[in-house]
């Protein structure tokens, strides 16, 4: 299809506006730390899943170090910092403000998206992003919220809905968009 990229842009524009309401809320809640890490895990549990049924491996062990590199920065630019910075965004100045000013890591994924299959791409992405959170949790005054965040709770009631739309469903979109287009 002519324009499947094109129109993955804007799928993946309905899924962030959806899930910016509901980070919105939930980062009230929760706060945007444990918020972003819920909804990290969640996400990388169905991206193995779908991964492991897709091609037999729940990993994209099978992407060169070039490949992980680029799109674990790519993760940490994006999932950790900006998604960090966005979460609490959210809670001080309210969802439509902060999807004004964002601006995505997925930039630094656009050089290794043409040979890289796009579950596998976001995976690496959430782990970089998700390692990157685990070690700043750890060494700062926020290393009880990491602890709380990986303990099983009612907060993921408030994580996993936008987990699946924003983090699964919109970032696959997007990666999508952005390998099929200029």
């Amino acid at each position: 299809m002519r324009l499947s990229g094109e129109l993955a842009a804007l799928a993946t524009a309905l899924c962030w506006t959806i899930t910016a309401l509901s980070f919105e809320v939930a980062g009230k809640r929760i706060g945007s730390l444990t918020l972003n890490l819920l909804r990290l895990v969640a996400a990388i549990f169905l991206l193995a899943l779908w991964s492991g049924f897709q091609r037999g491996l729940p990993f994209p062990t099978d992407a060169s170090g070039h490949t992980w590199l680029w799109l674990s920065v790519s993760g940490v630019v994006g999932f950790a910092v900006g998604d960090l910075c966005l979460f609490r965004a959210f809670v001080v100045i309210g969802s439509r403000l902060s999807m004004l000013l964002m601006a995505f890591g997925v930039v630094l994924a656009k050089p290794v998206l043409k040979d890289t299959n796009i579950f596998w791409a976001t995976t690496v992405r959430i782990v970089g992003g998700m390692a990157f959170l685990l070690v700043h949790g750890a060494l700062s005054k926020h290393r009880a919220a990491v602890l709380e965040a990986l303990r099983p709770s009612r907060r993921w009631k408030f994580a996993l809905p936008a987990a699946l739309i924003g983090t699964y469903v919109a970032m696959l979109l997007w990666l999508w968009g952005m390998k099929l287009t200029h």
